[in-house]
């Protein structure tokens, strides 16, 4: 049985880890799209790029609240809508079709069923927009990306965003919704994509990339608390980046040291923001063939604030480093690389930290990882507990190859290193270490000792 088989057997078992389980709600197939249509022009807008359009779009809004929803919005195409205020839409069962149409003029589409008490469901559902672009039009600003707030089955498909406008697109609080084919240019200050405490969610097939125009993503996916979400197949390129954040972020929010938001945040876990609450974290998330390519940051994928996440297949390329890090009091624990690839980062390779032995990165894990010219050390992990690191190759580090620091319990087996300019392994202060060192890490034509046991 080749290795491939041997997962699959595994994975089908209930004894399998997280990242081995399909465990993911999978998008709902398409359904047919409501027979009534409505048209922005019957109720006078123009599509010119000229004129506002804004009193046609909610005499349109106004007409399908009245009437619960069930109505496909189809958009004339080549038209240029201009909307400087955000619509809101308040009900289910709505197709808006772009055709290929504009929005500009700085207006967001929000897609509201926040059931305004504490630990609610969702009101609203089968909402799908598709096939439009958003993008500054003469004297118009840029619009902004469509928001999902407490939205379930529903989907964004298609949409191609470019402007200084702050986060592009928008799940909050959502359920099973879906985006795919999404495109982000230039952006100021804001994400490409946000999941905010949504339960399975998933973006795929994406690309984000800076204008390097004066705007930049400071993170260009995030996945903020919930469960159950994934990213799959999202390239980020040419990201400014800014030095504490990350491109790819899988984060809780404030788990253990809460802290006050604003709108309708307080009704997350049916529980108050004002006392810490673990159930914030982040939790079985999955990042599949994601890549960072000549990003800027120190982090290219940054997992901290969350428990059993994978990230398969996943590459940084002269980008930041693959980092999990503990929150102090925390309980970061399971952070999964699986087949991914380190090429000439900015920093370490892989950096897995904690806070302290009271505070470790737990249980983390490296399977199948090549790493090569990494502009520090190609792993180093500190204060961690467990971890595990199976067929990592390291090459050509500036710094060590691999580092273990004050940690416990190292589960090491095929490990190559080679041609670091300082030591080719340097262990200090860890227990628990495996036996027969030597047989378990092959380290040869480094700058300095090729194992350094200092424990």
């Amino acid at each position: 049985m080749n290795r491939r088989e041997l997962l699959i057997a595994f994975a089908a078992t209930s004894a399998a880890p997280f990242f081995l389980r399909a465990s993911h709600a999978a998008p709902a197939p398409p359904r047919a799209d409501p027979s009534r249509i409505l048209t922005p022009e019957k109720f006078g807008a123009t599509g010119d790029g000229k004129a506002r359009d804004d009193d046609a779009f909610d005499a349109m809004l106004a007409a399908i609240h009245k009437d619960g929803g069930n109505v496909t919005i189809r958009c004339r195409p080549g038209a240029v809508y201009a909307l400087t205020s955000d619509k809101f839409l308040r009900v289910g069962n709505v197709t808006l079709d772009g055709q290929g149409c504009t929005f500009t003029g700085g207006g967001r589409w929000e897609i509201n069923g926040d059931p305004g008490i504490a630990g609610g469901k969702p009101t609203v559902s089968n909402v799908h927009f598709r096939n439009f672009q958003l993008k500054e039009v003469g004297a118009f600003n840029p619009s902004k990306g469509p928001r999902f707030n407490w939205v379930e089955d529903s989907s964004l498909s298609n949409i191609r965003k470019t402007g200084t406008t702050g986060t592009y697109f928008n799940f909050h609080m959502s359920r099973n919704c879906h985006a795919t084919k999404l495109t982000g240019i230039g952006s100021n200050k804001g994400f490409g994509f946000l999941m905010f405490h949504c339960n399975d969610c998933s973006l795929s097939d994406s690309s984000f990339t800076d204008d390097q125009s004066g705007g930049t993503h400071p993170i260009v996916v995030q996945i903020k608390g919930g469960n159950g979400n994934r990213v799959q197949k999202v390239t980020a390129q040419k990201v400014l980046g800014a030095p504490s954040m990350a491109v790819f972020y899988c984060r809780g929010d404030a788990p253990y040291h809460a802290a006050h938001d604003l709108g309708t945040y307080p009704y997350a876990n049916g529980k108050s923001w004002d006392v810490p609450d673990p159930d914030r974290e982040t939790r079985n998330a999955t990042w599949e063939d994601c890549t960072a390519t000549d990003c800027g940051g120190n982090n290219a994928f940054l997992f901290q604030e969350s428990s059993n996440c994978s990230f398969v297949r996943c590459v940084s390329i002269r980008s930041g480093s693959f980092r999990a890090v503990a929150t102090e009091n925390g309980h970061e624990r399971g952070a999964h690389f699986i087949d991914c690839r380190s090429e000439q980062s900015h920093r370490d390779a892989f950096n897995f930290l904690g806070q302290g032995s009271d505070s470790p990165v737990s249980d983390t894990s490296l399977e199948n990882v090549v790493i090569t010219d990494p502009g520090g050390a190609g792993v180093r992990l500190r204060f961690a507990a467990r971890p595990r690191l199976n067929n990592v190759t390291i090459s050509n580090a500036m710094a060590e190859g691999l580092v273990i620091d004050d940690s416990d319990t190292p589960d090491l087996a095929r490990i190559t290193v080679s041609g670091s300019r300082k030591n080719g392994v340097a262990i200090s202060r860890t227990r628990g270490l495996p036996v027969s060192l030597a047989e378990r890490i092959k380290s040869t034509g480094n700058r300095l000792q090729d194992l350094r046991n200092d424990h």
